[in-house]
């Protein structure tokens, strides 16, 4: 047997080698043509005039597994398990096999999941699972999981699976190591069976990014070649390429991209047709790749391919294969025209539809299949009554269906009138309706204008505050002590400030939307306003030995601004790219005059905004508000505010931004053309 080196683990890893080396010695006696590896495996343990009980383990186990995989013998295979098991029957609790006896649990499971008996298999996976301490035992727990999501995708409890192999690979990843080419095939497994999951939930863009995983991990393989020297590492590689080629083409077709998945498909078929590959998975590809050429009306290669899958099945028995065949000979006849072979071949796949159903129900539980002839008798029982009584029930039926249609017809009329009655009250409703929003909107008038005086006079003691905070700070005469609590009542007046002029920013844009009579627009020279701006906002940039830098202006535009609304824009743009910038930094505002907008732009070096905060930072009360880089405190309403104000110029406003280098922010505004010296005069109210 060729076994690989797992370094140094632990009892519950060697027994998993174990195990491992027994399947991986019946694949090496089948794949090189021993004509009986029963006879072999027996003759191996007779070997020992007196085997040990390691050694029937590995007898039994074998040729169970044998039986299971290869000559699907199953009731041999059982056979063989149930003696597997009661090597244990006395040693139950004997710590020395207690690992031995969980991968025997699970080898019967397995035999009984292979003829799909799910809840009988269940029974004992979840029999093993109560006897594992995962702690002491994670190899055998991830085998348990695994086999747990193996049924609950097939049951299409697809949730279920996917949270079965997440963690039977969490505990498997404390099992292998990364050189053993058991971790390969773990992986590949887990990838494969996730892409699976999310096929089954109709979620191709997930089932894609592990198929893609896949394929990353494949070549990384095959570049480093990893297990190029063993031949039957590099079969398992390119099977496994096989596979994951037709998978891939599957989510690209079900995602569109039809091109791609033609491509996947043919590459898949190319390896896994190959004697010794994944056959019948090469027989399933080919069908879909029929079915996408039936699809496109590409008849011709859609007939070639259905003839290579009808030769293969000729030789060999496959349900799913000859299930999917029929399926797309009907659709091929059907675009082909040919309506008698149609509904013969229609007839086919609904058939064998049926039968593939039946023999899921009578697959299933031991419990199910008793309930079902159960309720056989007993619909015997009843099917006689019934034959009795079939007079009186056609009398019966015929007053029914009567008294049904007199019902009916008084209902007819009872709707019709009631109608009337609800389109009248539909009216009074939206009358109801049209009094409330205009209540609502006067209420709204007056709850802004209480919030207009309480922010006004808030604003002049906070201003007192501060101003006399700062003029105190310098004086040298105070204790340290003082100097802190005056440094935090400067603070907090000014984060106060703060807030009361966003506040008074959104107050100034509800009565620039509404109209407000003192908020109306002017026409305004845009480089002048610019120019004043930064001006009034230099004394800020000090604070921090900031300059403000206004750019070289070319030209000048009108645009019909209210003046305090779009101050309050820059002010707020200038202001955070102060408070995200460094000291000793430079801030830039540049105009550019386009052909009916004049562009404005207001650059900073600082901090910049991440990636995750970027579709955020112009929502009201926003979570991507952070503190400065001096420690300056954010309330996220100033961009919201600022991005609406704009809005309601007629303009738009974006960003660009990349972290550590900075934020460029950009107001777009329309201009007022004009056509004559007179006209611009009269804009500016000149005689």
């Amino acid at each position: 047997m060729i076994s690989e080196n797992y370094g140094n683990v632990d009892r519950d890893g060697e027994i998993k080698q174990i195990v491992y080396e027994i399947s991986y010695g019946v694949d090496s006696l089948v794949w090189a043509g021993h004509p009986d590896p029963v006879v072999f495996l027996d003759s191996a343990a007779q070997a020992s005039p007196e085997p040990e009980i390691e050694d029937l383990f590995r007898k039994y186990t074998g040729i169970s597994y044998y039986f299971l995989e290869y000559s699907k013998n199953y009731t041999l295979a059982e056979t063989y398990a149930d003696s597997t098991l009661r090597l244990f029957e006395e040693r139950r609790y004997d710590l020395d096999y207690s690992t031995f006896h969980l991968y025997a649990i699970l080898r019967k499971g397995d035999i009984l999941q292979a003829q799909h008996l799910y809840g009988s298999a269940s029974q004992y996976f979840l029999q093993g699972w109560q006897m594992i301490d995962i702690e002491k035992e994670p190899c055998v727990g991830a085998e348990y999981l695994d086999r747990l999501g193996s049924i609950s995708y097939q049951q299409e409890k697809y949730r279920n699976s996917i949270d079965f192999y997440s963690r039977s690979w969490q505990l498997s990843t404390g099992c292998a190591m990364d050189t053993d080419f058991s971790w390969f095939r773990r992986t590949f497994q887990y990838y494969d069976n996730m892409a699976s999951n999310y096929h089954g939930l109709q979620m191709p863009d997930s089932a894609l990014y592990y198929n893609e995983r896949t394929l990353a991990l494949l070549q990384e393989l095959e570049s480093s070649k990893r297990f190029s020297e063993n031949a039957k590492h590099r079969h398992f590689l390119e099977l496994a390429k096989g596979v994951t080629y037709g998978n891939t083409g599957t989510s690209n077709k079900e995602l569109g991209r039809e091109e791609e998945a033609e491509r996947f498909w043919k590459e898949s078929i190319a390896i896994n047709e190959q004697s010794g590959f994944a056959n019948k998975h090469a027989e399933l590809t080919r069908l879909r790749l029929a079915d996408y050429y039936v699809n496109a009306g590409r008849l011709e290669e859609a007939e070639k391919e259905l003839s290579l899958a009808r030769e293969w099945l000729d030789s060999v028995s496959s349900e799913e294969v000859e299930l999917r065949w029929w399926r797309v000979r009907w659709k091929w006849l059907a675009r082909s025209g040919d309506e008698m072979q149609e509904y013969a071949a229609y007839r086919q796949y609904i058939k064998l539809q049926e039968a593939r159903m039946q023999n899921k129900i009578e697959a299933g539980t031991i419990e199910v299949a008793a309930q079902i002839r159960l309720s056989d008798q007993q619909h015997k029982i009843e099917r006689l009554q019934r034959e009795s009584e079939l007079g009186e029930m056609y009398l019966i039926v015929a007053v029914i269906v009567s008294l049904l249609a007199i019902v009916i017809l008084f209902l007819i009329w009872r709707n019709w009138t009631q109608s009337k009655k609800n389109v009248q009250d539909l009216a009074d409703l939206g009358k109801q309706v049209f009094n409330q929003k205009l209540q609502l909107e006067k209420s709204n008038k007056t709850i802004t204008r209480i919030m207009s005086m309480v922010v006004h006079d808030l604003r002049n003691p906070l201003t007192g505050i501060k101003g006399i905070s700062s003029m105190l700070l310098p004086d040298g005469n105070l204790e340290e002590e003082q100097k802190k609590f005056l440094g935090l009542i400067h603070d907090s007046s000014e984060h106060a400030m703060e807030l009361i002029n966003e506040l008074m920013d959104s107050n100034v844009l509800d009565e620039l939307g509404n109209g407000h009579k003192s908020k109306k627009k002017e026409v305004i020279e845009i480089r002048l306003f610019l120019k004043r701006c930064v001006d009034v906002l230099q004394f800020r940039a000090r604070e921090k030995r900031q300059i403000i830098e206004l750019g070289d202006l070319e030209g000048d535009a009108a645009v019909s601004l209210n003046r305090d609304a779009m101050f309050r824009v820059i002010g707020n743009l200038i202001s955070n790219a102060i408070k995200f910038s460094h000291r000793n930094s430079v801030i830039r505002l540049d105009m550019e005059n386009l052909t009916d907008t004049v562009l404005l732009s207001v650059k900073d070096s600082g901090i910049g905004i991440p990636d995750d905060l970027k579709e955020k930072v112009f929502n009201m009360f926003t979570e991507a508000k952070r503190p400065g880089t001096s420690g300056e405190q954010s309330f996220g309403l100033g961009l919201s505010i600022s991005k609406q104000i704009v809005k309601a110029h007629g303009g738009s406003i974006w960003f660009e931004s990349e972290e550590e280098k900075g934020t460029t922010v950009y107001i777009e505004l329309p201009v007022i053309r004009q056509h004559s010296e007179v006209k611009w005069k009269k804009l500016k109210g000149e005689e």
